[in-house]
Formats: structure tokens, sequence, C-alpha cells
């Protein structure tokens, strides 16, 4: 086994926190003060370069990237369950229009794939 063990989580609210790490016998705790800070910004650094709107959207949907890039997305509705899904080539700085028209009022879930990274998006869909 790798003794370099990393974990991340993202789900951690502000503030400070002690890591405790052992060994399986119990040995070598390591204790050490973390501070998680506060995001002030609403914009996923994970996303950066690309954009999804309008939202609240009524009719249509447009998905943007900086650079040429492959996605694949899903829109979850707010059951699980896939609604609908897509295969995007998108050309850089070209925007590509998704027709959610047929899709009733509601919150739903816009999950993106690329080749490094999932990222997911609630979308509102308006009257």
């Amino acid at each position: 086994e790798d003794p370099s063990i990393q974990e991340q989580n993202a789900l951690l609210a502000p503030g400070n926190y002690t890591v405790s790490v052992a060994d399986s016998q119990g040995c070598s705790t390591t204790v050490e003060n973390i501070d998680v800070p506060s995001i002030t910004s609403t914009q996923n650094p994970v996303m950066a370069g690309l954009k999804v709107y309008p939202n609240p959207a009524q009719n249509h949907i447009w998905i943007k990237s900086e650079q040429d890039k492959t996605l694949d997305i899903n829109l979850i509705s707010s059951t699980g369950q896939v609604i609908k899904a897509y295969h995007l080539q998108l050309k850089a700085n070209l925007p590509h229009l998704l027709n959610i028209s047929e899709l009733g009022p509601g919150v739903y879930v816009m999950k993106i794939l690329d080749r490094e990274n999932t990222h997911a998006i609630r979308v509102i869909k308006s009257l």
C-alpha cells in the first residue's frame, strides 16, 4: 500500500478543523489545524470558461465554451430521472442551443461531463 494517502472533501463548511491521522496500529498520530475559508465567488472555478445561459430559461438554453470541448450532458429532474441526454462537440466561443421547450416548469440539474471533470448546474425552467 502507498502510505501517502490524500483525501479531499469539497463539502466542508468554512471554519477551523482539526485533522488526526493514525496508522492501523494506532501509532504516530498527527494533529493539524486547517482553516477552510469562506468562498466569496459565485463562479465554480472548475467551470471557468464554460457558460450556460439564460438561467432561468423559458424554451432554450445556450451553452458556450472558451475552448473546443466535447461534452456529455444529462438533464435530470428533481426526482433524479434523466430527462434528456446530449453529446456536444463545442467549438471555441460558438454557443450551442439546447431546446428545453417540452419540459415542464421547475428546477432541473444539468450534469456536464468532459474528459477531466463532472459539473452540476441547477437550471430553472420558467413558464
